[in-house]
């Protein structure tokens, strides 16, 4: 009993910071100590479990946590630092990708590094791109405004870079149906006669498609040192051969083809016409267009239009002379009243092409491949033929999810 009131205040104070530190007490009797210091003391002595060997740990452990707190705050310095710097890396609001990004060229000149061997015996070889070929938007960025169309070899402005994607790789021909604008002999809900009458039927008319997956593809010769040059192979991929195939997939999206076998008859020849009675400008057509797809159910968020009838609205002027979207010499926004905008050619100039994704999508029968190979006499003239090709499945389930806004004749 030779402790004193000072050791049991000393003994409290240590156990209750040590405890603030060490986040609590597993036994009950020092837990007791950070609540009733002298009840904890009294319990201790009787239990005979307090001395000062124990307290002299509680104060080494207490200095133990003093010390790191320093590099502890260092550490979580650090930790904020390189979230932030990720923050930064990940948010890109008009620009392409990033120096680092990785494009359909680059993958296809590694394949080929790696092959090397095996094209110097056979002098032909095939590459298959691993990455979903439809999936653009997430290789280029997202672009709101056309000074933010830079990217490896495609234009996000084009619908095929844009539309909604799925893999189908391996499908030949896919069934489905797609459902008319129009009810059967009029037949939809209405309000009931009376009681115990007949309830309307409501009968839609689902037409079957067979479409078969179109292959679009293209070629071009390259001599051997373009193949073997740092960067060219990856080029001519990305802003030659990717580039005009895609361009012409985007073609046959829109317009169609009537090649034997993989036919479609494009999303114009789908859609179905809407002329305006009221409006006579097509960026006021398209907001009436919009509604009324909205009031029917509809959701459109793609709009396609001519590049020339895009640049009217752009550069159109208020009565003051003022630019409408904003100062000239700015960027011009790739979105129309809330939907995305693509630019075809195939769409004649005043008119727009309005698409809800929900019902229209792009499925992907066959990877974008390369080949690469000798052709006839290109050994003598050490030559190359670069060939590329994609497979793709146009989708329209419900005919009323195209629509082409026709502005009001002046």
């Amino acid at each position: 009993m030779k402790h004193t009131r000072t050791l049991a205040i000393l003994a409290a104070a240590a156990l209750a910071s040590f405890a603030a530190f060490a986040g609590g007490f597993a036994d009950p009797i020092l837990a007791l100590f950070s609540s009733e210091p002298s009840g904890g003391l009294m319990l201790a002595m009787a239990a005979g479990a307090v001395d000062m060997g124990l307290i002299m740990k509680g104060l080494d452990a207490i200095e133990t946590r003093l010390q790191k707190l320093p590099e502890l705050a260092a550490q979580q310095l650090e930790l904020a630092d390189r979230l932030q710097s990720l923050e930064q890396k990940q948010f890109q609001p008009t620009g392409g990708p990033g120096p680092t990004a990785r494009s359909f060229g680059a993958d296809v000149a590694e394949q080929f590094t790696k092959n090397k061997e095996l094209f110097a015996r056979t002098k032909s070889i095939s590459l298959e791109v691993k990455a979903n070929p439809g999936n653009f938007a997430t290789v280029l960025g997202t672009h709101r405004s056309i000074s933010g169309t830079g990217g490896p070899g495609l234009s996000p402005t084009l619908l095929v870079s844009r539309m909604r994607n799925r893999a189908l790789l391996g499908t030949t021909t896919l069934h489905y149906g797609r459902r008319r604008v129009a009810l059967a002999n009029g037949q939809g809900a209405a309000v009931q006669a009376e009681e115990g009458a007949n309830k309307n039927e409501v009968r839609p008319i689902f037409d079957a498609i067979a479409q078969t997956a179109v292959t679009v593809a293209g070629y071009c010769p390259v001599s051997n040192q373009s193949l073997n040059a740092e960067g060219e192979l990856q080029a001519i991929v990305n802003q030659v051969l990717m580039r005009e195939v895609m361009i012409a997939a985007d073609v046959t999206l829109v317009a169609g083809t009537t090649a034997v076998g993989w036919s479609f008859p494009g999303l114009k020849s789908i859609a179905a016409d809407y002329v305006s009675t009221v409006y006579t400008g097509l960026a006021d057509t398209v907001v009436e267009v919009a509604s009324h797809m909205r009031w029917g159910g509809y959701q459109p968020t793609i709009v396609v239009m001519n590049p020339m009838s895009y640049l009217g609205i752009a550069l159109a002027k208020s009565t003051t002379g003022e630019y409408l979207t904003g100062q000239y010499m700015g960027e011009i926004p790739l979105v129309l009243h809330g939907m995305s905008v693509c630019f075809s050619s195939e769409i004649a100039i005043g008119r727009a092409l309005l698409i809800d994704e929900n019902f229209v999508e792009l499925g992907i029968a066959d990877a974008f491949k390369v080949d690469i190979g000798t052709v006839d006499g290109q050994f003598v003239q050490n030559m190359q033929t670069i060939r590329a090709e994609i497979g793709i499945l146009p989708i329209v389930r419900d005919a009323g999810a195209v629509m082409e806004a026709i502005p009001k004749a002046p």
